[in-house]
């Protein structure tokens, strides 16, 4: 599975299962996390990618920001709320 910055995925396992989240990046068999809330940028979450669900949905303008490195916290609770609405979560 192709997993890219700024897609949506939902936690599915530990304390934090349910919670919508953003990929920062993938970094081996684990994904760097965050929901612009309770993880940050700064302390994003990492998840094994077994424990999360893929949505394939993102926001490009956000994506494109995550990728060249100018992503704040305040775009990434902007981009979950959009993609929970498409999502129908």
């Amino acid at each position: 599975m192709v997993y890219k910055a700024g897609e949506l995925v939902f936690a599915l396992a530990g304390h934090d299962a349910g919670r919508a989240y953003l990929i920062l990046e993938e970094a081996g068999d684990r994904l760097k996390l965050a929901d612009g809330k309770f993880r940050t940028i700064e302390k994003p979450k990492f998840k094994n990618k077994k424990h999360v669900q893929l949505k394939h949905a993102s926001v490009p303008e956000v994506s494109d920001k995550i990728v060249s490195g100018r992503a704040t916290d305040s775009d990434l609770v902007y981009a979950i709320r959009i993609l929970k609405g498409e999502c129908n979560v």
